[in-house]
């Protein structure tokens, strides 16, 4: 009968430890966060004309499948085919961005022709492009012409 009672005292002490184990870990990854796959980024679509030294807003948007990323934190990079184009400078999202940011007239062509803009996350290897942006001078009547 002893021999039966420690049996039990020892199986108790198992099954106690046992839930600590599984208490404690189940706290503990409460603060971690599962990376998503980040399969995309889209760019707002720009005119096919823009006048040369108008500012435009620039929207990026991180996707993962068909849905915003809300948790998306990369840094992307902003290239362009003009060399005298002005961009906003490398950009690492914040959880409060929720995987949209908009750059306020972050995009200014500096020269005439056809140009594109390329928005890319290196780390992750996904980026979005826009190709074939006709830079006119943007002169009528002696003023510039905006288009926003």
């Amino acid at each position: 009968m002893l021999k039966r009672g420690k049996s039990l005292i020892i199986l108790a002490l198992v099954f106690f430890v046992a839930f600590l184990i599984f208490f404690f870990v189940a706290i503990f990854r409460q603060g971690e966060r599962t990376e998503a796959a980040l399969t995309g980024l889209q760019m707002t679509v720009l005119p096919a004309k823009v006048a040369k030294e108008a500012g435009f807003n620039i929207i990026v948007t991180a996707y993962e499948g068909g849905s915003v990323m809300t948790n998306y934190t990369g840094t992307i990079h902003f290239t362009s085919t003009d060399p005298a184009a002005a961009l906003p400078a490398d950009y690492t999202f914040v959880l409060g961005d929720q995987g949209t940011k908009t750059f306020s007239l972050g995009l200014i062509f500096g020269s005439t022709g056809t140009y594109q803009i390329k928005v890319e996350d290196v780390a992750a290897g996904k980026s979005d492009t826009q190709a074939g942006i006709i830079i006119f001078d943007g002169h009528a009547n002696g003023s510039l012409v905006k288009t926003l």
